[in-house]
């Protein structure tokens, strides 16, 4: 396993988001922008992450990338 490839990392943030496990599903999908920053699979999933804590001013800036 690659911890630098993005499928990998975007993998690991959909398992701790299934789990409930925000924060570590938050930084996993932030380390596959890192490396391809219009993933829009991982984009969407930190959309649904801060919709749910009521982050509404970070899911939008989310969606201001996706256009």
């Amino acid at each position: 396993m690659s911890p630098q490839n993005p499928w990998v990392n975007f993998r690991l943030g959909k398992i701790y988001f299934f789990q409930g496990n925000y924060d570590k599903a938050v930084v996993a999908f932030q380390k596959t922008l890192a490396r391809v920053p219009h993933h829009l699979y991982a984009l969407s999933s930190l959309i649904d992450i801060y919709e749910k804590e009521g982050k509404m001013n970070l899911a939008q800036k989310y969606r201001n990338i996706i256009g």
